[in-house]
């Protein structure tokens, strides 16, 4: 998401002015410029939504839930590390990750 708003935020530096005179009444202001880039975004809203709606997800989980996202997903750590490290079961481990997509999914299309 970062790269996008970024891809949003840079300056093209080709004069377009071909004709070589000057415009009357020219407003320029790069940051409204570029916030109304972002906010024009629609692919860049949805994921700021997306992200909204995961992260109000994982911060309502469980701790140990938490945990286990964590290790997932941000670890990459396999099923079976996962549950040795957090003393369940491997079946455990993934339902509570089925579960947290379920609900998530209901509220992402």
């Amino acid at each position: 998401m970062d790269f996008k708003k970024a891809e949003l935020a840079v300056h093209s530096s080709i004069d377009e002015n071909i004709g070589g005179g000057k415009l009357e009444n020219d407003y320029k202001n790069p940051v409204e410029g570029a916030m109304s880039k972002i906010e024009m975004s629609e692919e860049l809203n949805n994921l700021i939504r997306q992200e909204y709606i995961i992260g109000s997800f994982y911060k309502s989980a469980r701790p140990d839930i938490q945990e286990v996202l964590v290790d997932k997903y941000r670890d990459n750590k396999s099923w079976d590390k996962i549950a040795d490290d957090r003393h369940i079961d491997e079946k455990t481990a993934r339902r509570w990750r089925d579960d947290f997509k379920n609900g998530v999914s209901a509220w992402i299309p």
